[in-house]
């Protein structure tokens, strides 16, 4: 078995069009804050993004943690990640995809995105090091290197807050190492894989 699956576990979940998931907004499930926010969303499909957002951390943490839906409460650090108490998670979503890690002992961090965005890969070149930007060949390539930046970025806390081009990933098969200003980074982990077809999901597991 991968050591990484010995670490962390991820949920996938999709967005389903014919249900309406206004009908999860009571004071169970959300606190008056997070109602707030999200009646305050225009956007359909955002709003439900959002509510099946924070319905999914709060599954996991109850599962976890073992509290009550209405007692837990969703902090977020100054870049934006969420966290409750000392229990790592990260979330992300594209389109009508939804996925969650999670992990007790270790940070972690998931980026996801769909495969027919429309990108001019020329326009991001600066946040890539040369020898990654001579290894893409096709879309699929950029994304698997841009979605493997942003797991690290998220699992750290930062987001995109830093030089992304500080960041290089070198990709032999199944073995993936990142080196930060050239120096390799031992105890990171990282695995990517295609969800139907339609989105790469990257994930990364750092050893506290």
């Amino acid at each position: 078995m991968n050591l990484l699956y010995l670490y962390m576990k991820i949920l996938l979940l999709k967005i389903n069009n014919n249900i309406d998931y206004n009908h999860f907004i009571n004071e169970y499930f959300f606190n008056e804050n997070e109602i707030f926010i999200i009646n305050k969303i225009k956007n359909c499909n955002n709003k439900k993004i959002k509510i099946i957002s924070i319905l999914l951390q709060k599954y996991i943490i109850k599962k976890n943690l073992n509290v009550n839906l209405n007692n837990i409460y969703i902090k977020k650090n100054k870049f934006g990640k969420p966290y409750v108490n000392n229990f790592e998670y990260n979330i992300s979503h594209d389109k009508d995809l939804i996925g969650i890690i999670y992990n007790k002992d270790n940070k972690v961090g998931l980026d996801i995105m769909s495969l027919d965005r429309k990108i001019d890969i020329t326009i991001f070149k600066s946040i890539f090091t040369n020898k990654e930007y001579n290894k893409i060949k096709e879309k699929k390539d950029f994304l698997t290197y841009w979605c493997l930046k942003e797991s690290y970025l998220k699992a750290i806390g930062l987001g995109l807050n830093i030089d992304l081009s500080r960041l290089e990933f070198l990709i032999q098969y199944n073995n993936i190492k990142l080196y930060i200003d050239n120096i390799l980074q031992n105890n990171c982990y990282f695995e990517y894989f295609i969800y139907e077809n339609k989105y790469i999901i990257c994930i990364c597991i750092i050893n506290k």
